[in-house]
């Protein structure tokens, strides 16, 4: 039935900074098990604070590019020029993908066709070494998959997807014209899928949402599931088959839109919003291209306090006709 008819601060290994596809360590050490673990093994090597940031370029006619250098980027924080001390593509750098799945009625037509091209994006987009997880969202949130690097069992996930049996209430039109969708739970999904992801070593770190971006019932807010995803260093994506039927009530199909605006850019990700079944290969296919054409941008900060301040990052490049996406900023880490 459709629902119309009823990047923080992390600490990494000198051999993740340069690019290889190896474990990371998120997270500031306590720096007395630092250095008890360092004399018990010397081949531990020292651990540096950085800041990731993964940035997409594309042309004037929004073709991506994929072949620039170091020399090519300049980066600020809160207006100072900071060097660019690590570089690379993101292919080369460990990769964990949360998929976000709205399971509520209103994407029982989309649901099937999503299932099938999420499976084969994973496989398109996962190699050796990178991780993911599934998780659904409705009137409640769960896992059908936690953190795993076993793309069978992430496969095996998705399919397991499907539309609420028993949702709380069912879509209907209250007075004063408003219309109740019932319970979305989406802001709580993506606080518990960003602390998931925390779990992650890997260095970049992306949520897909596959959503219309409608949130009802909630305990978190707008503010406290994007305060979570920015610290956990996410990336977040999403796409959206638009309802049919709902896009025909007046700013009820459209209604979750401003949302994913603000979670995709806010990240430095992007919005799949799209009104043709046909459109959704293509948009699979163009965020796994966009996926493995990114860089992967290093510094460490000239500001090196630790007081849990909001830094404004800004990546440009030497053409500027050219359009960089990447996230506006960041958490700096709390004593």
């Amino acid at each position: 039935m459709a629902c119309g008819l009823g990047l923080g601060v992390v600490w990494l290994p000198e051999a993740v900074l340069a690019g290889q596809r190896a474990p990371s360590v998120s997270g500031p050490p306590n720096a007395k098990k630092l250095s008890s673990a360092s004399a018990a093994n010397p081949t531990l090597k020292s651990l540096t604070e950085v800041v990731n940031v993964p940035v997409t370029v594309r042309d004037d006619d929004q073709h991506l590019i994929s072949n620039l250098t170091r020399e090519d980027f300049s980066l600020a924080e809160d207006g100072r020029l900071q060097l660019i001390k690590y570089f690379s593509r993101t292919r080369d750098v460990p990769l964990t993908l949360g998929a976000i799945v709205d399971t509520t009625v209103c994407q029982d037509e989309a649901l099937p066709l999503e299932k099938e091209l999420a499976q084969d994006f994973i496989h398109q987009v996962m190699q050796p070494g990178d991780q993911g997880f599934v998780q659904h969202f409705d009137s409640g949130v769960g896992f059908l998959q936690r953190l795993t690097g076993d793309v069978k069992r992430l496969s095996e996930a998705i399919d397991q997807l499907q539309i609420e049996a028993h949702p709380a209430s069912l879509p209907m039109l209250r007075p004063h014209g408003k219309f109740d969708r019932g319970p979305h739970h989406l802001y709580d999904a993506i606080a518990e899928a960003s602390q998931e992801l925390g779990k992650s070593q890997a260095g970049r770190k992306v949520l897909l949402l596959l959503t219309d971006g409608y949130e009802q019932d909630s305990r978190t807010t707008q503010k406290a599931a994007l305060d979570a995803a920015e610290r956990a260093g996410a990336t977040i994506y999403c796409i959206n088959m638009e309802d049919p039927i709902l896009g025909m009530i007046p700013g009820v199909g459209t209604a979750g839109r401003p949302v994913l605006v603000k979670l995709t850019e806010q990240t430095g990700g992007r919005l799949f919003w799209l009104t043709q079944p046909r459109e959704l290969p293509g948009a699979f296919n163009e965020l796994a291209r966009e996926l493995g054409s990114q860089y992967f941008v290093g510094y460490t900060p000239t500001n090196s306090r630790h007081d849990g301040t909001y830094r404004r990052i800004r990546v440009t490049v030497k053409d500027k006709s050219w359009v960089v996406r990447a996230r506006p900023g960041y958490y700096a880490p709390e004593n």
